[in-house]
């Protein structure tokens, strides 16, 4: 399963939380995929031996599983198992390639990493488990975010690993620091506000407390993707990825800047659910 779609695991749940109601024929469909995904998860990392896209192809769906409240099972142990063995001495989960925005940061990784641990974590490992996510805490603390993206991960990573109040603010300052003028939030400093980086900006101040649904910051960021979504209820993002896999159509509006799109699409709307749900 591609890391994009996880993120309609997590659409499923946000919008249940906000009072709005889900398809239950896509979570069923959701599921399906992963489970489809078993055998080649169970043959290769019960031996520790990666797949294409390493871990990364299963950080993201551990997370939509983890906001579908799904419950563990052989499977998440699994890949548990192996993400705690991927953790790097300093703390911090390396990746094998860059493809921006979802496969470019080591912050990134270390926040899904962080959650698939706190989530899916073995009882009889809880001790390892709560060492290893205090390595990446620190880590956290002292690593330099590059991105919008990096800096909304790093106080999303900080948040679940139980950083101190005062930590938690300098970075949520940083990424408030980071709103443009018309309402949005660019991945870079080199490029216009996007869906992308707005969602993710708004998503992480909301959940870790930063801002309310009701402070004008969020409202400024809702009104910037209601205002940049096309008719058909999508969203365009530029992708930022090198061209190294042929390409084909998934079904989803824009071409080759498709998978992106998806994506993002899928981000803003968990940014706007609580907006629509008054949560």
């Amino acid at each position: 399963m591609r890391s994009g779609n996880a993120n309609w695991f997590s659409w499923i749940q946000i919008t249940k939380n906000a009072g709005l109601s889900a398809e239950p024929r896509l979570r069923q469909i959701l599921v399906d995929g992963m489970i489809a995904e078993r055998p080649k998860v169970m043959d290769r990392l019960a031996y520790l031996t990666m797949g294409g896209g390493g871990y990364d192809s299963f950080l993201y769906p551990l997370a939509g599983f983890a906001d579908m409240e799904e419950p563990a099972s052989v499977e998440t142990d699994v890949m548990v198992h192996f993400i705690a063995e991927e953790q790097d001495p300093s703390g911090t989960w390396i990746g094998l390639g860059s493809r921006p925005p979802l496969q470019e940061s080591s912050v990134t990784r270390t926040m899904l990493a962080i959650y698939a641990l706190k989530h899916y974590g073995w009882p009889a490992r809880q001790a390892e488990f709560d060492e290893r996510i205090a390595r990446a805490r620190t880590w956290l603390l002292n690593a330099r975010a590059a991105t919008t993206v990096d800096e909304a991960d790093r106080l999303m990573g900080l948040w679940l690993a139980g950083a101190s109040e005062s930590d938690l603010t300098k970075v949520s300052q940083v990424v408030l620091g980071r709103q443009r003028e018309d309402g949005g939030w660019a991945q870079t400093p080199y490029l216009d506000s996007d869906a992308f980086g707005t969602a993710a900006a708004l998503y992480s101040l909301r959940k870790t407390g930063f801002l309310k649904v009701s402070d004008p910051a969020y409202r400024r960021g809702a009104q910037y993707l209601l205002n940049t979504q096309f008719p058909d209820g999508s969203w365009y993002v530029r992708s930022r990825v090198v061209k190294l896999q042929p390409y084909f159509q998934s079904a989803f509006p824009f071409d080759h800047d498709q998978w992106i799109s998806n994506t993002s699409t899928a981000y803003a709307v968990m940014a706007l659910a609580p907006v629509a749900g008054g949560r």
